[in-house]
């Protein structure tokens, strides 16, 4: 299946640098990209730079991923990312442009719903769990069968069925809740006309080349999007990290870390130096206060290990505790 395929083309990138079997991939997922950022940005130009971002970074972050994940989702996500990351450095210029471009592309009038549903689709899709957000992929993003959308999911086509049926339900609450009325019939048949449009012929190559280059061959704004994108995408992660070794401080009891070392000195004299690894013993003192310092986190489950500084501003209300966090080298300020 092609789950299966992914992973084995990617394996073959990873380990023997196969550019085939990467061009392979990037053509496989080309219009599941370029439709999600298209979406997202209105423009056909715009969202080609996206997408040959967005294929630059898989490059780079192929080695970290895990083969047995489904690339469609990673790659769904990381679009999203990506586009609005764009957006960010763009203008409001984009929505008006996203509005005259899908106002161009309907056709009659059953399609009278999907204007309303496309603003509001991608970001609903990600509001999905995870396995129902990877059925409708299979089934709306990439066209599957309901038989392949099982076989993908490691379930029947009845169960699929039932995935897929479910899925669209969530969705159809998740739009009513925000002023659109349909049924999940309507929004079924509104992706399957309108979900995936066909990315320009050119793409696929470009993106290829330039990801296996690693953007050596990209442009500049192309080059800015990739590094803006992850250098979000290590945030995300220190982020998730930091809460676990917040969670470790203020626990009691053997708590397993990510955190592998972290070292904390007081800046304006309340708490004590502070050097935990592996494993939490109890630790007991009052928290509020400013430290600086270091944290070696381990970013994934090979042991590789991301070394990062920060100043974390502490102070207790109510009996709670509230941090501040200051991300030295990434330059980023007040994160709560």
């Amino acid at each position: 299946m092609d789950q299966t395929e992914d992973s084995a083309l990617l394996r073959r990138y990873v380990q023997g640098q196969s550019d085939d079997a990467f061009a392979t991939l990037v053509a496989r997922h080309i219009n599941l990209v370029y439709s999600v950022a298209l979406r997202h940005v209105g423009s056909p130009e715009n969202a080609e730079e996206i997408t040959q971002a967005v294929f630059i970074i898989l490059a780079k972050k192929a080695v970290g991923l895990r083969h047995d994940k489904a690339l469609s989702s990673w790659l769904f996500q990381t679009t999203r990312l990506t586009a609005a990351n764009f957006i960010r450095s763009e203008s409001r210029r984009q929505n008006r442009e996203q509005e005259a471009h899908m106002q161009s592309i309907l056709d009659g009038p059953e399609d009278v719903v999907w204007p309303k549903l496309a603003p509001l689709l991608d970001s609903a899709v990600a509001n999905l769990r995870e396995k129902d957000r990877q059925a409708i992929l299979l089934r709306f993003y990439q066209g599957k069968n309901l038989r392949d959308v099982g076989a993908a999911l490691g379930a029947s086509e009845d169960a699929a069925e039932k995935r897929v049926s479910r899925a669209l339900e969530r969705l159809r609450e998740f739009f009513s809740k925000r002023g659109v009325d349909s049924t999940a019939a309507m929004i079924s048949g509104a992706l399957s006309m309108h979900c995936v449009q066909t990315a320009p012929a050119a793409i696929a190559k470009s993106a290829a080349v330039a990801a296996i280059a690693k953007g050596g061959l990209a442009s500049g704004p192309i080059l800015t999007l990739v590094k803006g994108t992850l250098k979000v995408m290590a945030w995300t992660k220190i982020k998730t990290s930091i809460a676990v070794g917040a969670t470790v401080l203020l626990a009691a009891g053997t708590t397993a870390l990510f955190v592998q070392k972290a070292t904390f000195a007081s800046i304006d004299g309340t708490f004590r130096s502070v050097l935990f690894k592996h494993r939490y013993t109890q630790y007991a003192q009052r928290f509020e206060g400013v430290w600086q310092g270091d944290m070696a986190i381990m970013l994934n489950s090979g042991g590789r290990t991301w070394h990062r500084r920060f100043v974390v501003k502490i102070v207790q209300t109510g009996g709670a505790y509230h941090a501040i966090i200051d991300e030295i080298d990434l330059g980023l300020k007040n994160v709560l």
